[in-house]
């Protein structure tokens, strides 16, 4: 996950965004020796659990959506995404596990 996040934030910084300079992205860019224990950490607390089961039930195609632009912008930019890309069969497992959403991710 650390490696997909610090692909993501390669096209952003294509794009034009100094994504070392904003908060959280930029504790990205430290060793995965000290981010890897600060995302535990994160992931186990309760308030953040929460916030994603949110999304899961509320903002999902929003997620998926913004996966597949930033793929295809790193695509665009030939900016390699390998451990991003590697997310590419379960989305779209998903999507078509779920033909509702995929009719939202359509329009």
């Amino acid at each position: 996950m650390i490696v997909a996040c610090r692909e993501g934030l390669k096209v952003c910084e294509a794009s034009g965004v100094a994504t070392k300079k904003l908060l959280p992205a930029r504790i990205f860019y430290y060793p995965k020796a000290i981010v890897t224990p600060f995302m535990k950490h994160l992931f186990q607390n309760n308030e953040t659990t929460k916030l994603i089961e949110y999304y899961m039930q509320n903002g999902l195609s929003e997620w998926i959506y913004g996966y597949q632009e930033v793929l295809k912008a790193g695509e665009d930019l030939m900016i390699p995404m390998p451990t991003w890309r590697s997310y590419e069969a379960y989305v779209a497992d998903y999507i078509s596990q779920h033909p509702k959403l995929e009719a939202v991710l359509q329009k």
